[in-house]
């Protein structure tokens, strides 16, 4: 099964972003190396690329490859495994951060923690291969 993300364009911006992934298994443990905690990225039209991360968070790239991790409460956090689109609650924002409000599926959901981290890519990785030398023992 193919998910396909839509984002909302952020604040003025009309553009919207796509992303797919293939269908998901259970979120692999996955230790993302945090940057900064609790931060806002102060331009919302900046945000490129986004996708699902291997934890169940919102993974959004800003700019030339500066990654976020926005964390969500349940519901929300589970109904990002399900294709659906993914908005700014307030389309006027100019920033995103931890009182950001986002619409998931239709509900309004608060972004509860918003980290700058690492390229997600290094910490997936490892995390697919510890749990694949783990099933192999």
């Amino acid at each position: 099964m193919r998910m396909h993300i839509l984002l909302a364009a952020f604040a003025t911006v009309g553009a919207v972003a796509c992303a797919s992934q293939e269908g998901r298994a259970e979120p692999v443990p996955v230790e993302y190396k945090v940057i900064r905690e609790d931060v806002t990225i102060p331009f919302s039209r900046d945000v490129r690329h986004f996708r699902v991360g291997a934890d169940n968070s919102l993974l959004l790239e800003v700019g030339g490859n500066r990654w976020y991790r926005a964390q969500l409460p349940e519901p929300c956090k589970s109904d990002l495994d399900w294709e659906m689109s993914i908005g700014l609650a307030d389309r006027t924002a100019t920033s995103i951060s931890k009182f950001t409000d986002v619409i998931v599926d239709g509900r309004r959901c608060r972004i509860i923690g918003l980290d700058q981290i690492e390229d997600p890519k290094a910490a997936e990785a490892a995390a697919r291969a510890a749990a694949a030398t783990k099933t192999a023992s």
